[in-house]
Order: C-alpha cells, then structure tokens, then sequence
C-alpha cells in the first residue's frame, strides 16, 4: 500500500491513504482519508442520491473540505468531472475517480462496486 501527505488549510497529514465503502441506497463509492498516526482526517465524498456507475461519486468540496477537488485532480485521483448537482446551498461535483489508482492508496488494495 502507498501513501500520500493530505494537506488541508494550514494542516498538513503524512502517512495517509484511503478508506472506501458503499452508500447504502445509491452504491456509490465512499471514501475517506485516514492518517496512520491520527486516524480519520477527512470525508472525500458525499452521497448523491443516485447511481451514476462504477467509479462515479460525489466529491464533498465545502465546508471543512473546500479544496477537495483541486487537491484530488493534482494528485491524479479524479479522471474527469461527469456532473454538477445542486444540494441545499451548495453544488456537489460529481466525479469519475481513477480507481486503479486509488486503490494503490487502501489497504483493502482493490476497490470495487
């Protein structure tokens, strides 16, 4: 499994990689990023109330993740954005996520659907 440093804001965290699960009424791919020596940093998606397909999931980039896209597209993580959805005050990206290349990133090793 490799690692990666996941900076955030004036916050920097080294030996991170990448949690995943599934929304449970949409399948959606859900990922976190956790940190070997202070565990759980940050929610990467948020659910989008529908499927869109394998490797496809909303991307939270507010709040307390503002910047979260940016940081996924320099890192290689997102191969394009599939959709803009509106929800509440803020509009989720939705996202085709380089899998092979995250998984390289979990200790599960291979994401699926």
């Amino acid at each position: 499994m490799r690692h990666f440093t996941y900076e955030r804001f004036y916050d920097q965290y080294e030996d991170c990689y990448f949690e995943f699960g599934q929304y449970v009424d949409t399948n959606n791919l859900a990922l976190t990023i956790v940190s070997d020596t202070e565990g759980p940093i940050a929610t990467v998606t948020t659910n989008i109330g529908r499927n869109f397909g394998v490797g496809i999931t909303g991307i939270k980039n507010y709040s307390e993740n503002e910047g979260m896209l940016d940081w996924l597209y320099a890192m290689g993580f997102i191969k394009r954005i599939v959709a803009k959805i509106e929800q509440g005050f803020v509009e989720i990206p939705v996202v085709e996520l380089d899998v092979d290349l995250i998984s390289e990133y979990t200790k599960e090793g291979v994401l699926s659907e």
